[in-house]
Formats: C-alpha cells, structure tokens, sequence
C-alpha cells in the first residue's frame, strides 16, 4: 500500500546500541527517547531498521559477549543488506573512514530503501542538508522523528496550551526548567533574582503539569550593544523543558515573543545562544533570526530579526521571504492573492487560537502551533505559488475570513508518503486522513505550507467580501482575487 502506513525508520548504530543497552547506560544516551521512538514505531505499524553496517560495526566488538548479545538483538530489526553506495555521497562526505560510514548509511536514502534516517549525529544531519537537502529533510533527530509520528498518529487531544506573559517575581527558581540552564551562566541564580525579579521584568511561560513547560525572559534595551538598533526587545533565556521538546513549545513562545515586539513597536528582537544549541538556532533562522557578526563575552552567537523592513526589501525580496524575514504583521502586498474556504473544523485545527469556545487571557496570550502550517485540499487550482497572500474563508457558521497566510510552497501528489515528506511535522493531519484523501494513491492533494500572517479582529464577513469585490458570492473552491478586490484588501491590511 503506499502512503505512510508503513514507514520504515532507519536508526544508526549509536542508537541501535542505546536501544540494546548490554552494559551499564550512559547518562548522556537518550535511552528515553529512544525507546518512545521504538514504542511508537511498533505501536502504529512502522519498521525499525539498521543497515548492514551496523551488523559490521558489532562485529568489531573486542568485548566477545556483548558482541554476541548485539548480534542476536539484530534479529529483532530488519536489515538492509545490499544497499547501493552513492558515489556522489562517497565523494562528498570525505575519504575517512567515519566518513565512508556515515555516506553508506545516507545512501540507503537515496536508493529509498527507508523513508526515514534517524540519527543524534548532528554533524550527520549537518553535512546531508548542505550536500543533499532532499535528503537532509528525510534525516531527523529523535526527537523530530517522534513529533513526526506524534502528528501522524495523535493521542487523545488536549487543550491547546497557553502563553501567558507574567511577572519574574511570579516564578520560583525552584521550578526544574532552570536546571540545565545553571551549568551554561554563572550565578544565574543571583542574576535571575537581581535583574529578573527585582528589576520588575517579565517572562513569556507555558504551564506544564507540575512545573514550566517553556519560560521566555524579556528585556527591553535602548543601548548600542552588538550595533543593534535601540527600542528592541531581548529574548534573555528562550528554555523548553525536556519532556516537552516535541512539542513545538519553542516555536510557540518565539510566536508570542514576536507578539509581542509588534504589540509594542519594538524594532526587532535578538538572542544570544551557544553554538551547540543546534535545533534553537535552525529554528530562530527558519523563524527570520539572522546571524550578526558579534559574539558576547562568554561565546554565544548573537541572532536578530528586524521587525522594521529597510525600503528595498519589498523589492528585493518574494512575499514569503519578505513575511519571513519582518513578519509575521509585515506583508507584501503586491502580489497575487487568494481566498481559500475552509470548513470550521478544519480551521480550527489549523489556527486553535481562533476556536470560538477559547477565550484567550490578554493581548500577550497565544495557544495553538507555531506559524509555520500545512494546508491540504483536493483543490485543482494550479494558481498558488511561493509569496502569494491566501485568506482563509470560514464557512458554514461564521461566513468570514479570520486569518491571512502567505504561500510557502506547494506540492500537488497521490503518494501519501510524498505529502508526508513534505508537510513534516506542521500537518494538523493525521497518517489515517492523508491516506484517506489520497484515496489509496487514486486521487491528487494539493498540500500548501504557509505562514500564518495576521489574525484579523473583526474578521471579515461575507457581506463585505462581496460589496468590496474580492468575491462575487460565498466561495465554494480556491479562487483568485480580482485586481479590485485585492486593491481593497491592501487598502484595509495597511490601515
């Protein structure tokens, strides 16, 4: 059957060994998640294998009965033997043998012997999305491979979680989120308790069930430091604790930071990381933070997003790049635009913060996913592309368009699996609905991933679509925008 029923995950054998632990287990091996991502795999269907050098690197083994003990645990996998080597993966990876490995096991991706490379090789993952993106966007960490089946195969649904923006003095020091981060700043105790607590600022938190979940500390600065313009907004600790990090808890707090700065007339936000925190800093970039050539005192990288656009990026730069880069407020508006009707349950999934039974506490609230999406439909259109505005018409009840999103990109496939590859982790789509709209590889889906750009309040009605010309009656496909009809929405985004 095609389509994601049966998935196969190739795991390296790092992690094939913290699966099989014949020895004393690591404090610094993911055992957890490991064995989550395992759990999951079995549980919905999905293969779990290992290439036929994993078998080789056991045997390497100098310790004779772990070796043995490894080696019956490979039954357990399935094994994929004859695996043809990518001469262009050889030639780039380099010519040592860790080198040679590592552009073996890639290789089974190019020759789909897997949908899927899960390693916790960063540089791994590094090297593959520079050589060989498409590939690269089949390599997950293990904690991406376990959101990815999370989004596919949901649990029980829970209510969307809340940011609330609250006083530090609210917050103990106590809470477990701020474990990890001791070991990076001196004194960050007395830090937190002078310049956070005391100094009267205020922090961007989502509540777990015993302790935070996320905690973002902000600062407002008007000083020269790093050459950043005054009036912007610093993100001092931007922390998603572990048992959350699947979650997209930290693209949801940056979303309400740059609520925020917005909310404001901040000019832009920045933050400083260590180099080693990877997966923040491909968020921050995919999120329009930009590397500054400054590093502090202490070594961290110093990222920042501009919320001001200089007067020829409109010029320069596509509609998505543009939203991107200054949004998610900031929109070109000369381009060809779209609207979209959607069902309201659809739309509820989609944009959570606008469920009509929610009812969002404060301005600085935000609940639901990030604003990076997916959109699927059995739409024909072929008019969508990169940097078009779409609006989202609710119908059925409400009759209006609440939200405004600008084209990432588009695919348009009957392999289920392909329409997985490419929405990722930002589908409110299930394995089982992507099939069912797929109808077995029988029927096109158009999947559209945006970037959620304005919440309009009030939303738009019906009535005033159709006196204002951007629709002649109650859309029942994707249509464009006439020019007069988009000269009027460019008129009222701007007001």
């Amino acid at each position: 059957m095609s389509g994601p029923s049966r998935l196969t995950f190739l795991v390296d054998t790092n992690i094939f060994v913290t699966l099989e632990p014949f020895g004393p287990v690591g404090e610094t091996e993911p055992f957890d998640e490991a064995a989550a991502l395992q759990r999951r795999v079995h549980e919905h269907g999905h293969l779990l294998a290992l290439h036929s050098g994993t078998r080789a690197d056991i045997q390497r083994d100098t310790d004779e009965r772990r070796r043995e003990q490894s080696l019956q645990a490979l039954n357990k996998y399935l094994v994929l033997d004859d695996v043809p080597a990518s001469p262009a993966l050889l030639e780039a990876f380099g010519a040592s043998e860790n080198d040679q490995v590592d552009a073996l096991i890639a290789s089974a991706l190019e020759a789909n012997a897997a949908h899927y490379l899960v390693t916790e090789d960063r540089g791994l993952r590094q090297r593959l999305a520079r050589v060989a993106p498409l590939l690269g966007s089949r390599t997950l960490s293990l904690a991406g491979a376990i959101e990815l089946l999370d989004q596919l195969h949901p649990p029980a649904p829970e209510p969307p979680p809340l940011v609330e923006l609250r006083p530090c003095y609210s917050i103990s020091l106590d809470d477990p989120i701020f474990e990890s981060i001791r070991g990076d700043y001196d004194d960050f105790d007395g830090w937190f308790q002078r310049s956070c607590q005391l100094g009267q600022r205020e922090a961007l938190i989502i509540d777990g069930d015993e302790s935070l979940a996320g905690v973002c500390i902000l600062k407002d600065e008007d000083d020269e430091e790093y050459g950043l313009p005054a009036r912007r907004l610093k993100l001092c600790t931007v922390k998603v604790a572990e048992p959350h990090r699947r979650q997209r808890y930290g693209a949801l707090l940056l979303k309400a930071a740059l609520d925020n700065a917005v909310r404001r007339g901040r000019t832009g936000l920045y933050v400083t990381v260590f180099d080693r925190h990877q997966e923040l800093i491909r968020l921050l970039d995919d999120l329009g933070f930009e590397m500054t050539p400054r590093v502090t005192g202490l070594g961290e990288l110093v990222m920042w997003r501009s919320l001001l656009p200089p007067p020829e990026a409109a010029g320069e730069l596509d509609g998505f790049e543009f939203n991107r880069r200054y949004g998610p407020h900031n929109l070109k508006l000369d381009v060809p635009m779209h609207i979209i009707p959607i069902q309201p349950r659809w739309e509820e999934r989609l944009f959570p913060e606008g469920r009509l039974q929610l009812e969002i506490v404060g301005e600085n609230a935000a609940c639901g996913n990030d604003l990076r999406k997916a959109y699927l439909s059995h739409a024909t259109t072929q008019q969508l592309a990169r940097g078009d505005l779409v609006l989202f018409y609710r119908s059925t009840d409400e009759r209006t368009v609440r939200f405004v999103a600008v084209v990432e990109g588009t695919l348009r496939s009957t392999d289920a699996f392909e329409i997985v590859r490419f929405v990722g982790t930002r589908t409110v789509y299930t394995a089982e609905e992507i099939e069912e709209m797929t109808d077995d590889g029988r029927r096109d889906v158009l999947a559209v991933l945006i970037r959620q750009a304005r919440h309009l309040e009030p939303p738009w009605p019906v009535s005033d679509l159709i006196a204002n010309n951007v629709i002649l009656r109650a859309p029942q496909s994707i249509q464009q925008i006439s020019d007069e009809g988009a000269e009027w929405i460019r008129t009222t985004l701007s007001a």
